[in-house]
């Protein structure tokens, strides 16, 4: 595996949820998991640190990031002006998709699953971005995706049903969408993101918190 590879591999992996923040960094573990040497997973690790996805911490070993207030704000003020242009003018929005998406997301809700609640909102805003129809874009908001599952873990540790109030937002969205009105729809995009950063920069940190193993 190569250290793209590997680096895409542990990026997934904390977008998917598996690491959660603070956590520490087994390269033994890894290497071994991954079926690479320990250089190349460093060389990852590295990759990995310059997209602020891993933390280096001196004496103490590499950790998944634990994020900041401060880093709720810029994330957040990123996507409150990329995505709602990706919904307004993307050329491959696909609007059947983005239903079933918040339908699945509506059934987890009245099951009471948390975490495919979560899951599913991923899914949403990657669909929406998605429609944009660039690799190069995709591929920056994975990094984000990743970022954002780093914050919310942090945030449901607080607020457990976190994701919950945004199903009937995007449902919102949705029918908007069906309706023929991107412009509406975008608006309702915008004031959600502008919401949710409100909010997750008071469930966020000042300052970075890592813990062992």
């Amino acid at each position: 595996m190569r250290t793209i590879s590997a680096a895409e591999h542990i990026q997934q992996a904390i977008a998917g949820g598996e690491y959660a923040p603070g956590y520490k960094l087994n390269e033994s573990d890894i290497a071994s998991e991954l079926g690479i040497s320990r250089n190349t997973l460093r060389e990852s690790f590295a990759a990995l640190a310059e997209r602020g996805l891993v933390t280096r911490v001196p004496n103490r070993g590499v950790f998944i990031s634990s994020l900041t207030a401060a880093d709720g704000q810029e994330v957040y003020t990123v996507r409150s002006v990329v995505e709602p242009a990706a919904l307004m003018w993307g050329e491959k929005l696909d609007v059947d998709e983005l239903d079933r998406i918040v339908s699945e997301a509506e059934q987890a809700l009245h099951a009471d699953q948390p975490k495919v609640i979560a899951d599913r909102n991923q899914k949403f805003h990657q669909s929406i971005m998605n429609s944009a129809g660039s690799e190069m874009m995709n591929e920056k908001f994975g990094d984000i995706l990743a970022l954002m599952r780093l914050m919310f873990l942090k945030a449901s540790c607080t607020i457990p049903e976190f994701h919950s109030e945004y199903v009937p937002v995007n449902r919102s969205i949705v029918t908007a969408l069906q309706d023929g009105d991107r412009f509406i729809a975008t608006e309702l995009l915008r004031n959600s993101l502008l919401d949710t950063r409100s909010k997750i920069i008071q469930l966020l940190p000042e300052e970075a918190v890592y813990g062992a193993q």
